[in-house]
């Protein structure tokens, strides 16, 4: 709303403007402009700020790709599946199916249906020896990193990967290519 490009203190422009009505920055002339207008979805619903999409259409949006993520996963009974889960009803992480069926059927009550639940893979914590050579290296001269020694990036490599090795608790993520049911008894 009302946007104004910013200036730099010699005058010529900084390349950034803000909305003239909440003083917000941005990349561009145009979004500046659209800062605080509102949205008009394509259902034709107005959008809560900063959405581009109504409530009802994302939330549709969400269900049909929880619903094609199903579709397409390869289905493991649970009585099968003995390990971490993802809860996509419930939004986290369980140790197993039970801890995550009983924080379900407590939540929910004992007539609501089972929820979707994923397997999950384990995954343990990583650095990258030469992204970290370099976030150091800024503060030097240019050239600096040509004035290392060779195989230093793999020396460090190594010892970062037997460090993650031996203190690296296991964390979980979803997947989302094996999807757990549940017969309800």
């Amino acid at each position: 709303m009302n946007a104004a490009p910013l200036f730099l203190a010699d005058g010529r422009r900084a390349g950034v403007w803000f909305c003239g009505s909440c003083k917000a920055t941005w990349g561009c002339d145009s979004s500046a402009a659209m800062c605080c207008e509102p949205s008009v979805c394509s259902c034709g619903s107005a959008c809560a700020s900063p959405w581009l999409k109504c409530e009802d259409c994302r939330r549709a949006d969400t269900a049909k790709l929880e619903q094609d993520r199903w579709l397409k996963a390869r289905k493991l009974d649970g009585m099968d599946y003995h390990g971490w889960v993802w809860s996509e009803s419930q939004d986290r992480f369980f140790r197993d199916i039970g801890e995550c069926l009983d924080a379900w059927f407590d939540e929910q009550g004992d007539g609501a249906d089972v929820p979707t639940m994923y397997a999950c893979k384990p995954f343990k914590m990583a650095f990258d020896a030469a992204g970290w050579i370099h976030g150091r290296l800024e503060a030097h001269y240019d050239g600096a990193e040509d004035d290392m020694p060779k195989g230093c990036f793999a020396e460090l490599q190594s010892l970062m990967d037997a460090w993650c090795r031996r203190n690296s608790p296991t964390s979980h993520t979803p997947d989302f290519g094996t999807a757990i049911t549940w017969e309800r008894l």
